[in-house]
């Protein structure tokens, strides 16, 4: 047995059992064995949800009874609440606590506005038998509730002041410990260093318990400049969940890992309330398992991830160097998968400061500021990752005559995708033959700056390499009649048949070019996401299929995993709509993150498609948003759904 100051991981335990039931309705509460509530309170969404309940007797690892502080910040109210500009501005640390240094905004206003709460409840504490005077006190709060825990564990310290009136002059702790989980830096060096300092080893203690490696909620990356995690850390170990996605990393139940318990499984069977014309719930678990691999792979890049049976990425899409999105192949065609945020500053660069505006030629329609910002550069690396390799057009004989007309086709298309700002990224190799050298040049130095020419280049030259070269060596004859094989193109292969003239000039070879090459033009597409990722999926699929955009991804469906909630009513009427025929857009009833249409009221996206099951998973924490969940519900295996993952799908036009 210890005390307060001391950690221990059965008194962590306990206190992890806390955590939901402090973030949740605060009705009808049911603590852990040895525990009784005492009184609760809640700000209400002015305040970010910030709330919480104060509950005495006896907890493991702690050898006196005790009076527990649990706080939280219910997950929809927060986030709504906490802007980016909350972050980015500090304030002074809050006079009560007597600390140098400053820390974000948003805490600060929540502290301010929790403060009377606390010491009120206090006082409704000091009526209970055995708690009217001074006694040992522990605080514990997680994720966004992890520095308002840490705030109110300097603020309760013993010796210091109260507010007056109703509430004790001074707090009654007698030695306080406090827990915070999954907490990321809201202060900086200075507030850090004078918080060390003012907590006195035998009488206080701060606990900052991250699950470093594998919870990237609370990552310090993106935060303000100076801004360092504050409180003694003492990691959480544990391992790599199966299906590793962020919100599930990040609940109670799976950070009990740490301390000797198993992670719950996964809950199965999930049900849905309807199946639209052309939904394939088999598709929609493999999507979901695709999403779920960019997640894995953004997170733990140094574990070399393999991908899903039976898929095959293709490349990467990256921004900034970071990665958002895969292209994956497999039987059910193409698909592009885009993760969500994985840290909260992730999180906040997309919201930003939660304010609407006009997107692109949306006219009046709305969508979240930052999100548009950030989906811009999203948009142009997706095309641009679609043909990002350097090219090759060769061929000898009757096969360079093919490649000079497929380069000719290739420049008079101010749209196709392997040009970049004018200049396309291909060379023509082989040797130009007399009857149409001026052809070629003509139209070459005409439409584009970016082409060569070598004359005497010999295609099957294996000394020269590029990396990410692809090659394209035309061969075969050209006759008056004639068809075309399609051969497996890629890099390095050949385009192999026979072709007329006329069809050449139809542009048939060049549409077998782009199918080949650029695996993802003309060939069947998906487009997946989850959370942000499901935002940007929806986003990128309107683009892709607006009548100006040509040799773009034939779209067949999109596919969104509790997409949130980042425009108004008018750009769903006026643009969503135009893919709504094959939007499925798939909801856990109690999501409370999809489900959050902040202060704006945002606009859910038609084709809902509920999910039902697992309710009673402790895996849910307080949002039933892990894209674990989804893929787990949607599991034929689990749940025995007859649909063939492999069906192909059928053309749209």
């Amino acid at each position: 047995m210890g005390s307060v100051v001391e950690h221990a991981a059965e008194t962590a335990r306990v206190l992890l059992d806390l955590v939901d039931l402090a973030a949740g309705d605060l009705v009808d509460v049911f603590p852990p064995s040895g525990l009784n509530l005492v009184t609760s309170f809640s700000t209400g969404k002015a305040a970010g949800g910030a709330q919480g309940m104060f509950l005495t007797g006896t907890i493991a690892g702690i050898d006196t009874p005790v009076c527990v502080l649990a706080v939280a910040a219910r997950w929809p109210l927060f986030q709504s609440f906490f802007v980016q500009e909350y972050l980015t501005e500090t304030w002074s640390t809050p006079a009560s606590i007597g600390l140098e240094g400053k820390i974000a905004a948003g805490y600060a206003h929540m502290f301010d506005s929790l403060r009377p709460l606390v010491w009120n409840g206090l006082a409704t504490v000091a009526r209970v038998p055995g708690f009217t005077a001074y006694y040992p006190l522990l605080v514990v709060g997680m994720g966004p509730g992890g520095p308002l825990a840490q705030l109110l564990t300097l603020e309760l310290r013993p010796g210091r002041a109260g507010p007056g009136g109703a509430a004790p002059a001074t707090s009654p702790a007698s030695a306080i410990g406090g827990y915070s989980f999954s907490t990321p830096p809201f202060g900086d060096g200075a507030f850090a260093a004078s918080a060390a300092r003012a907590l006195p080893p035998a009488t206080a203690a701060l606990f900052r318990c991250n699950a470093e490696g594998l919870d990237f909620y609370p990552s310090s990356a993106g935060m303000p400049a100076g801004f360092t995690y504050s409180g003694t850390a003492k990691p959480c170990q544990g391992r790599i969940p199966p299906i590793d996605t962020p919100w599930l990393d990040r609940t109670p139940a799976f950070y009990q890992t740490a301390y000797g318990q198993p992670l719950p499984a996964l809950p199965e069977n999930g049900t849905l309330d309807v199946t639209p014309p052309g939904f394939n719930r088999d598709l929609a678990y493999t999507l979901s398992c695709l999403c779920a691999d960019v997640y894995a792979r953004r997170q733990h890049p140094e574990l070399g991830i393999s991908p899903p049976l039976g898929c095959r990425r293709v490349a990467d899409v990256l921004v900034g160097g970071v990665l958002w999105a895969t292209l994956y192949k497999g039987p059910f065609g193409a698909a592009v998968a885009i993760r969500g945020p994985v840290s909260w500053t992730e999180s906040l660069s997309l919201y930003g400061n939660g304010t609407l505006k006009e997107y692109l030629g949306a006219r009046e329609a709305l969508v979240l500021t930052d999100l548009t910002a950030f989906h811009v550069k999203f948009h142009k690396a997706l095309l641009d990752t679609l043909s990002d390799n350097a090219t090759v057009l060769t061929g000898k004989g009757d096969g360079n005559l093919i490649s000079v007309v497929v380069s000719i086709q290739l420049v008079l298309d101010p749209k196709h995708p392997l040009q970049r700002d004018g200049v396309f990224n291909f060379t023509l190799t082989g040797t130009v033959t007399r009857q149409d050298d001026g052809t070629v040049a003509g139209v070459l130095s005409t439409h584009c700056t970016g082409y060569n020419i070598f004359e005497d280049y010999d295609s099957h030259d294996t000394n020269y390499t590029v990396t990410g070269l692809v090659v394209c060596n035309f061969t075969g004859k050209i006759s008056k009649y004639g068809t075309i094989e399609r051969d497996s193109l890629g890099r390095g292969s050949d385009v192999q048949g026979t072709f007329t003239g006329d069809l050449l000039y139809r542009g048939t070879v060049l549409r077998t070019f782009n199918a080949n090459v650029y695996g993802f033009f003309d060939v069947a597409t998906y487009v997946t996401g989850h959370d942000y990722g499901g935002a940007l999926a929806a986003l990128s699929a309107v683009r892709l299929k607006a009548p100006d955009v040509e040799h773009c991804p034939h779209l067949m469906a999109l596919y969104g995993f509790g997409t949130v909630r980042f425009c108004d009513e008018a750009y769903v009427s006026k643009h969503y709509n135009k893919i709504a025929e094959f939007s499925y857009q798939l909801i856990r009833r109690n999501d409370v993150i999809a489900g959050n249409g902040g202060p704006l009221a945002m606009a859910p996206l038609p084709s809902l498609i509920h999910l039902s099951g697992g309710i009673l998973s402790p895996l849910n924490s307080t949002t039933g948003h892990a894209l674990a969940l989804y893929a787990s519900l949607l599991n034929p295996q689990l749940s025995g759904s007859p649909q063939a993952v492999a069906e192909q799908p059928r053309d749209r036009e």
